[in-house]
């Protein structure tokens, strides 16, 4: 695996014909994300595996969110890590009703149901978390519960024209696994599989159980645990699982801190990569893409994204 290298500026043609080809992915014309979250997904596949080779990720806190690695990476052999257990019980529940994964009316599982509202607030409130998915990049946590993240995620493969036939749901020494077929846009397709891992990831031990040496190990927003603690625990389990010039593609901010602790934070937290790894920022020209009503750049969490590269060991 070659070194990666930052890029200073990306021109306006290339941001424009980055975007025209994010706009013509399933990802997008479904409404999984908007043109401009793709387009920058996009940008990192260029960085992290031009070629399209075979490719592992470990995705701590991975929940439902298979379409960031495709988009970012091209995986093709995923970890995701998360302490509520994916069940292929209820995957092939919702496989199941493939064509009904959008309408709350028509599947219902075991989910929680409030008996003081209706069917049609509920679908109401599963739209709305759908067009902030689109709008953000992510799901609210406290949301994947109520709709499952067995359904969120076979309906993020059903977003990226994944075909329901090309899945397949197993149970493999104890561990739930999924199987499919995609192609990155205007590529050849892959066969994939995901293994979900149940493990409690703000201790190391997580990362020292049944996973493999991978290309990259990834995190998306921090969820529960402070950026320090979750800093160390990755920065520990580089030693341990990452490739030589292994990657590390991490969003370095909390939306539950406010903008100077954040600010603290990320120092830290460059500082401790800085030890070991090569940073590699995105283009500024291409973080303009996400801006707010005022201009300014949206808050980071959710998309914005550094990569550190492991220095090989001589």
């Amino acid at each position: 695996m070659r070194p990666i290298v930052e890029r200073a500026r990306l021109h306006q043609p290339e941001i424009k014909q980055l975007l025209q080809r994010a706009e013509t992915t399933p990802a997008v014309e479904h409404r999984l994300f908007s043109p401009e979250i793709a387009a920058y997904l996009m940008y990192w596949k260029k960085i992290l595996n031009p070629n399209s080779k075979p490719y592992t990720t470990i995705y701590p806190g991975m929940g439902p969110d298979v379409a960031t690695a495709l988009l970012t990476q091209n995986t093709t052999n995923f970890h995701g890590l998360d302490r509520h257990p994916v069940l292929a019980e209820r995957l092939q529940y919702y496989k199941n009703r493939w064509d009904d994964l959008g309408v709350i009316e028509k599947v219902y599982c075991d989910e929680p149901r409030r008996s003081t509202e209706s069917i049609d607030q509920w679908q109401e409130e599963f739209e709305a978390d759908l067009q902030y998915h689109e709008e953000n990049g992510y799901y609210g946590a406290t949301r994947l519960p109520v709709w499952s993240l067995e359904r969120l995620l076979l309906l993020e493969l059903q977003k990226l024209d994944v075909t329901k036939d090309s899945i397949v749901i197993n149970q493999l020494a104890g561990k739930t696994t999924v199987s499919f077929t995609w192609a990155y846009p205007n590529e050849a397709s892959q066969p994939r599989i995901i293994t979900f891992h149940t493990a409690d990831i703000s201790t190391l031990a997580s990362f020292q159980r049944g996973l493999p040496r991978a290309d990259c190990i990834m995190q998306k927003a921090h969820m529960d645990e402070g950026i320090v603690k979750r800093s160390a625990i990755l920065a520990e389990a580089r030693d341990h699982l990452l490739l030589p010039n292994g990657r590390l593609l991490i969003t370095p901010s909390s939306n539950e801190s406010s903008r100077a602790t954040q600010k603290i934070d990320r120092k830290h937290f460059l500082d401790m990569l800085r030890l070991d790894f090569n940073l590699v920022r995105p283009p500024l020209s291409l973080q303009k893409l996400l801006t707010d009503e005022d201009g300014k750049l949206r808050d980071p969490y959710g998309w914005y994204f550094i990569c550190a590269q492991k220095r090989a060991q001589l």
